[in-house]
C-alpha cells in the first residue's frame, strides 16, 4: 500500500459528521441572513449569534475536533463582520487560557512527584475497614483535591483504588450497593470540590473574567471560597447520608484494607520532591488567597507557578512528561469560547437575547430567578454537554439582562457560574465516565442519586450567594 493509500485510509470520509458540520453552515446563514434585519439587533449580532450557534452545534455534535473547532470560529469572526481581526485574536488570549495552562502543570508535578499516591493511600487507610466511613472518606478526599487541582486528574487518582477495594470484596457489577455508593460517590465528590474555590474549575475563573470584562466586577478568591466553600461544608455529610439512604450497604465490613497499610508503611518518609510539591503547594494557596493584597491576577500567579516547576532545582516535571499530556484542545476551545462570548458583548447581541428570551422573568422575585438560573446551569447539560460552553453562550446574556433591569450582575452570575460544571442530570462528563466504565453503577443509578442532590445543591448554592455574597461580603 502506498503511502497516499494508508492517509486515505486512516482518515476515512464519515457520512455523520458531514452532515452535522452542513447542519452547522445552514444555521448560521439562517441566522445570520434568513431572518432579514432584526429589529434592535445588529447585523453584527446577528452574525455573532449565527457564529455561536454554529460552534455549539460542532461542539456538542463533535462535527470538527475541538481545538479546530475553537480556532476556526475565531478566524470567521472577521469574515462574518461579527468582530474585527484584531479583537476576535485579542478575545482569544483569554487570561483563563493562560491560567488552565498553569493548572495543568501543577497536577503533572502533584502525579509526578509521588504526592498523589500518598494522599490516596492516606485517604483509604482512614475508613479502618468501615464501609461507611470509607465512602465518606472518597467524597470528602475527592472535594477537597479537587478544591485546588482540575477535576479529571483527582477522580483518575482515586478511582483505582475505590475499584480495587470493590473488587477484593468481590462486589457484583449493578448488584452491589457499596460499590454503586462509592463509584457514584467519588466523581459527585470531585464535582462538588470544583465549586469550593476559583482554581476548582476552569468555569470559576472564567466567571470572574466575564463579570470582570463585561460588568466592572473584580471578586477575589477568597470571595468567591467563602461563598463556596459553605455550600461544600455542607454537601459532604448530606451527600453521603442521601448515598447511604437511596444504596443501603451490604457489607458490614471491608477485606482487604490491610494491603494500604502496608502500601503505607513501603512509602516510607515524604521524598525530596514531594516535599518540594507541599511547599510550592502551600506557596501558592497563600498566593492566591491574598490577591486581594498583591493584586497580582490568578492567571499570573498559576503561569508563574506552573513555570516554577520546570525551574532547575526544582524540576519537578519536564516538557517531554507535560507536554503530550497538556490539554491543548481544551486552552484552544477556552480561547475560542472566549472570544464567541465577547462578541455576543461587545456587539450588543447578548442583551438583546436576554432580553428576548429571558426579559419575562425578572418580574419574579430574585430567590426565585436565582433558582431557576440554577436548575437551567444544571440541566442545559441534557444539550450542552460542555460547560466552557455553556458559560460562553449564556453568561454574557445573564449579564447584559441583570444590567438591563438594574439587578447587580453578581445576583444572577453566580448560580450559573457555580452550577454549569456540575454535570449532575446524565453520565456524559469526564469526571463520571471515569467509575461508570467500571460497571458497578447504571445511568439510572446515577440519575436518582444526581437528581436528589440537585434538589440540595442548588438552593444550598442560591442561598449562599444571597446570605454571604450580598449579607456578609456586600458584593451587591
Amino acid at each position: 500500500m502506498s503511502e497516499k493509500e494508508e492517509i486515505i485510509t486512516a482518515i476515512p470520509f464519515s457520512p455523520q459528521r458531514a452532515v452535522k458540520l452542513l447542519a452547522a453552515i445552514v444555521a448560521y446563514f439562517a441566522i445570520a441572513y434568513g431572518f432579514g434585519p432584526v429589529e434592535g439587533l445588529s447585523h453584527q449580532g446577528q452574525c455573532s449569534i449565527a457564529l455561536m450557534v454554529a460552534a455549539v452545534i460542532i461542539w456538542v455534535t463533535d462535527a470538527l475536533p475541538l481545538a479546530v473547532a475553537a480556532i476556526l470560529m475565531t478566524m470567521l469572526q472577521p469574515l462574518s463582520g461579527a468582530a474585527p481581526f484584531n479583537k476576535a485574536l485579542a478575545n482569544f488570549a483569554n487570561p483563563i487560557v493562560f491560567f488552565c495552562f498553569g493548572m495543568f502543570c501543577v497536577t503533572f508535578a502533584f502525579t509526578r512527584s509521588g504526592f498523589s499516591e500518598r494522599v490516596a493511600l492516606w485517604i483509604s487507610r482512614l475508613a479502618g475497614g468501615n464501609p461507611a466511613r470509607l465512602l465518606l472518606c472518597f467524597i470528602a478526599g475527592g472535594t477537597i483535591l479537587s478544591a485546588f487541582m482540575a477535576d479529571v486528574p483527582v477522580v483518575v487518582m482515586l478511582a483505582p483504588i475505590a475499584l480495587k477495594i470493590v473488587e477484593q470484596n468481590r462486589c457484583q457489577a449493578n448488584g452491589s450497593n457499596f460499590a454503586r455508593a462509592i463509584m457514584i460517590g467519588l466523581p459527585i465528590g470531585v464535582l462538588m470540590g470544583g465549586i469550593a474555590t476559583p482554581t476548582g474549575a476552569s468555569m470559576n475563573i472564567l466567571t470572574m473574567q466575564f463579570l470582570r470584562d463585561m460588568a466592572g466586577v473584580d471578586m477575589s478568591f477568597l470571595q468567591w471560597a467563602a461563598i463556596g466553600m459553605p455550600v461544600v461544608i455542607v454537601l459532604i455529610p448530606v451527600v453521603w447520608f442521601i448515598l447511604l439512604k437511596l444504596f443501603p450497604l451490604e457489607l458490614d465490613y471491608l477485606e482487604g484494607t490491610e494491603c494500604f497499610e502496608d502500601a503505607w508503611k513501603e512509602l516510607g518518609p515524604m521524598s525530596r520532591d514531594e516535599k518540594k510539591f507541599a511547599i510550592f503547594m502551600l506557596v501558592n494557596i497563600v498566593l492566591w488567597c491574598t490577591d486581594s493584597i498583591h493584586h497580582i491576577p490568578l492567571p499570573i500567579l498559576a503561569v508563574l507557578g506552573g513555570a516554577v516547576l520546570f525551574v532547575p532545582g526544582v524540576d519537578l516535571i519536564d516538557w517531554k512528561y507535560a507536554g503530550p499530556r497538556m490539554g491543548w484542545s481544551i486552552l484552544m476551545l477556552i480561547g475560542g469560547a472566549c472570544s464567541l462570548s465577547m462578541s455576543l458583548w461587545e456587539s450588543g447581541a447578548a442583551a438583546w437575547m436576554g432580553n428576548t428570551l429571558l426579559g419575562g422573568l425578572l418580574e419574579l422575585p430574585t430567590w426565585l430567578l436565582m433558582l431557576i438560573i440554577g436548575f437551567f446551569a444544571m440541566w442545559i447539560h441534557l444539550l450542552v454537554t460542555n460547560s466552557t460552553a455553556i458559560i460562553a453562550v449564556f453568561m454574557p446574556m445573564i449579564i447584559a439582562l441583570a444590567q438591563s433591569k438594574g439587578l447587580n450582575p453578581v445576583v444572577l452570575a453566580l448560580p450559573l457560574g457555580f452550577l454549569a460544571s456540575a454535570s449532575l442530570v446524565l453520565v456524559i462528563d469526564a469526571v463520571q465516565l471515569v467509575t461508570y466504565q467500571y460497571g458497578y453503577y447504571s445511568m439510572r443509578d446515577w440519575l436518582k442519586a444526581g437528581v436528589t442532590i440537585s434538589f440540595i445543591w442548588i438552593p444550598l448554592c442560591v442561598a449562599s450567594v444571597l446570605l454571604i455574597g450580598g449579607g456578609v461580603l456586600g458584593l451587591y
